[in-house]
């Protein structure tokens, strides 16, 4: 029987996140410029940044190789910045709150983004259907 060990970032994120094993660094301590040298050394990362950068902090993470997912209850950033951030680099929202409403949802995921939606009582199922058509997906 094989063991699942779970890196101790796991454990801060939702449950449903943690299931679904998301390979990123929590960034708690480093600032910008030493993700971005990181970044550079390993070529590419993936971190989890909270609420931690603005946008145009995790711009030049992202520029640099950085790969960012962001958690829809922890981001304060409007629509607008997640869209210019979906087009800076690969960026990936776990959508687990209702920050976003549908349309703002489609306009994001044309940025680029990568939308993954957790939850059934975030939209209606006629919601769900446009934006799974749009390109989002339900759970990973």
């Amino acid at each position: 029987m094989k063991k699942l060990i779970l890196p101790l970032f796991a454990l801060s994120l939702p449950m449903a996140a943690q299931s679904e094993m998301i390979s990123c660094a929590t960034v708690n301590t480093l600032n910008k410029y030493e993700v971005v040298d990181l970044a550079k050394v390993a070529g590419k990362i993936h971190i989890c940044p909270g609420s931690r950068f603005n946008k145009y902090e995790l711009t030049d993470i992202m520029k640099s190789g950085g790969a960012i997912t962001l958690f829809s209850d922890q981001i304060t950033f409007s629509k607008y910045e997640i869209v210019d951030l979906a087009k800076a680099g690969s960026l990936v929202l776990w959508v687990n709150s209702a920050k976003f409403n549908k349309y703002e949802m489609v306009d994001i995921i044309k940025a680029g983004a990568r939308v993954i939606i957790l939850k059934d009582t975030i939209y209606n199922k006629y919601e769900l259907i446009d934006l799974i058509k749009a390109g989002a997906k339900f759970g990973d």
